[in-house]
């Protein structure tokens, strides 16, 4: 199994998570139009910037607040925009009484002093929310001109010799484009169009199945006009009109508001978000097909995600025969520094179980892949 992060992605012009963050806390040219939805144009207007601005405002002042106040605790982390909606999201639930931490309550009583007292917290968070989510869809759309240094991957899923699966915690269209181009036939769970949507269907092969973990920015729950949550479909609306598509029955249909578009955003809090939904199913499906893998490929990811590391050392610890590939320039200090305290632990107690390739992702080749694993298997 391969499993790709946010790192693959860099050297196909996609943003990085600083850029993204950046982004996050500046604001700079987006816009809220009146579908209630974050846009970032290429020439906002004054009239739209006006428009945004009653509730953009209010936005950055809590992400600066929490921002400030984060910054005053013993154990620092680089604040990004996954920590910041993940302390959105709990200032959120526990808010509303979704979540009960009384350890969050002496946080909360200092945002609600640094806010203003004639908003409504509620409306802040849930804007805050959703402007995240919105902002990491708009930077991910664009163009994927520049997917060649995925080679490897294709190379590896055409050789007869192995069986192949791809895991990715990216939201963008980079794999499936590229794979899609070399023509190469794979499984992502959903079905055959019908009037133009592919619909969730959790159905995958027996090699080349195509796992997004954390969703995808083309994932959108769709609602007839006047249907209710029992006809409700996630679904990939192909041209992309997530206002209109048309239901398997011809019904005019529309993407609905809540967690638009179906893409986890977050850090701990992607760890309860796997067992809902569209996401139960792929996360268990990653951790099926894992269970039947000898070899773990992993690029671009920085072990942060504590749900996929429980998955991963659960499996490395089933088989001595068990490796992980690791692409990566400095593999370790990945391992010993930047990685979660679990999977540091593992790499000082299994280190031979760790396999390096000391390189960039554009730089490796499968020959360069299937030659550690041959070797490994010697």
């Amino acid at each position: 199994m391969f499993l790709l992060g946010s790192g693959v992605s860099i050297p196909g012009g996609f943003p990085s998570t600083d850029e993204i963050t950046t982004q996050v806390y500046e604001g700079k040219d987006i816009i809220r139009h009146t579908d209630g939805r974050y846009y970032l144009p290429d020439h906002p207007g004054d009239c739209e910037k006006e428009l945004t601005e009653p509730y953009l405002s209010p936005v950055r002042f809590l992400l600066q607040s929490i921002n400030n106040l984060m910054s005053k605790y013993e154990k620092q982390e680089p604040i990004n925009y996954e920590i910041l909606y993940y302390f959105i999201q709990q200032l959120n639930a526990f808010k509303s009484g979704d979540l009960l931490n009384m350890a969050l309550y002496p946080f909360m009583d200092q945002v609600k002093t640094c806010m203003q007292e004639t908003l409504d917290l509620t409306d802040v968070f849930d804007e805050a929310e959703k402007y995240i989510r919105h902002t990491v869809w708009r930077m991910l759309a664009r163009p994927v001109d520049k997917h060649q240094h995925l080679g490897f991957l294709s190379e590896a899923i055409k050789d007869q010799n192995v069986t192949i699966n791809v895991a990715t915690l990216n939201h963008d269209l980079l794999i499936e484009t590229h794979i899609t181009q070399k023509k190469i036939d794979f499984c992502d769970g959903f079905g055959s169009p019908i009037n133009g949507v592919r619909y969730w269907e959790n159905r995958f092969a027996d090699r080349n199945n195509l796992l997004k973990v954390h969703g995808s920015i083309n994932w959108f729950s769709l609602m007839p006009d006047n249907g209710d949550w029992f006809d409700e479909k996630i679904g990939i609306v192909l041209d992309g009109d997530i206002d209109h598509p048309r239901s398997p029955i011809g019904d005019l249909m529309r993407s609905t508001p809540e967690k638009e578009p179906q893409i986890l955003v977050g850090t701990f809090n992607k760890i309860y978000e796997y067992t809902e939904s569209i996401f139960s199913d792929i996360y268990c499906e990653f951790r099926t097909l894992l269970s039947r893998s000898q070899y773990l490929v992993v690029s671009g990811y920085s072990f942060s995600d504590k749900g996929v590391n429980t998955a991963i050392l659960e499996w490395l610890y089933k088989d001595r025969g068990h490796k992980i590939i690791l692409i990566h320039r400095d593999a370790d200090k990945l391992l010993q520094t930047d990685a979660r305290m679990a999977i540091r632990k593992a790499y000082g107690s299994a280190k031979s179980n760790f396999v390096p390739i000391r390189k960039f992702i554009e730089d490796t080749s499968w020959n360069e892949i299937s030659a550690k694993i041959n070797h490994t298997n010697a």
